[in-house]
């Protein structure tokens, strides 16, 4: 889990909390540490009360007649809204969730280079076979493709400058062609 034990069981201002299914006897419901507490539906918890299979248990928890369960989606609230005593929790236990997604992102989504698309793929593609005069002339091929570019994104620069310089000053220009 990402929370610690500990956390999970921070009670609200209410007195309600996120209960485990591993602080339940599974025949009973009956709380192990606290016997006035039980669970209203027992069958909820046929084999999930060992450590190792562990749920959350959000609802039908109650002391006498009074449920004391805390909704998943109200804890989340607390967390998310920083109330007290929810404000203190540490999120280590989110880090290899976050690095798996960071993962996910890179190979799904990888990295382009505006100026140069594909330079990774035309590296990969020289063949070291190839006569080195042919290599030098893929080299000056990809040189000028971003020179290319380079004078393109200076053109349009310039001209995008210009335009809104004259867009500024059309009143001035517009009584110089009436002369």
């Amino acid at each position: 889990m990402c929370y610690s034990n500990q956390e999970i069981a921070t009670e609200d201002s209410h007195g309600r909390r996120l209960f485990l299914s591993c602080e339940f006897n599974e025949k009973s419901g009956t709380h192990k540490y606290d016997p006035a507490i039980h669970i209203g539906n027992v069958g909820r918890l046929k084999g999930i009360t060992a450590k190792n299979k562990t749920k959350v248990i959000d609802s039908q928890v109650f002391r006498k007649d009074t449920n004391i369960a805390l909704l998943k989606s109200d804890f989340a609230d607390y967390v998310c809204n920083d109330i007290e005593p929810f404000s203190a929790f540490k999120f280590q236990g989110f880090l290899g969730i976050f690095e798996t997604i960071k993962e996910i992102i890179e190979v799904a989504c990888p990295k382009v280079s505006i100026c140069l698309p594909n330079l990774q793929k035309f590296f990969n593609d020289i063949d070291v076979e190839m006569p080195s005069s042919q290599r030098l002339v893929d080299v000056f091929g990809l040189v000028a493709s971003m020179l290319e570019m380079m004078m393109q994104l200076f053109i349009v620069s310039t001209i995008r400058s210009y335009e809104e310089a004259i867009l500024k000053e059309v009143p001035r220009y517009k009584k110089k062609l009436r002369r």
